[in-house]
């Protein structure tokens, strides 16, 4: 049997019932793409697929294990938990991820604001996971749970 073209290189259409009928490291491909275009499966579809609200919203914003995680995913991640929290730089609250030592070591962080005057505190404990893949699943259950109140 042949592998599978790319989800990048199909339809939506497609994508659909491969998010549908496909299992694991497909489906999560199929769903990840979807969220990309614009796309998403209903709640009867997600019931079809066998996925609870929680896991598809997990598989529409984690990469893929087919996709290598990057500062950009990480950046992503945390730009949609400033918007749920309906926070914009430099508010307080506000959190990013960066090297805000400027040394040259390229150690970053996950830093918050936290006064007017823009000093920040640093924020990951809640965040930071083993590898940059667990850390944007962190963030993303963060997100869930500051959606849904759970």
């Amino acid at each position: 049997m042949s592998p599978l073209i790319p989800a990048k290189d199909v339809s939506k259409h497609s994508l659909i019932i491969r998010a549908i009928y496909e299992r694991d490291a497909v489906q999560h491909e199929a769903i990840f793409e979807m969220n990309k275009r614009g796309a998403w499966l209903s709640d009867n579809q997600k019931a079809q697929a066998g996925l609870t609200a929680e896991e598809y919203f997990t598989l529409c914003y984690t990469p893929p294990k087919s996709m290598p995680v990057t500062d950009r995913h990480i950046n992503e991640a945390l730009n949609r938990l400033n918007g749920q929290r309906g926070k914009a730089y430099p508010d307080k609250g506000y959190v990013y991820y960066a090297d805000i030592k400027g040394d040259g070591s390229n150690r970053k962080g996950f830093w918050q604001i936290i006064d007017a005057n823009g000093a920040v505190s640093n924020a990951g404990y809640e965040f930071r996971g083993k590898t940059k893949r667990a850390t944007v699943a962190r963030i993303v259950a963060v997100i869930w749970k500051e959606m849904t109140g759970a």
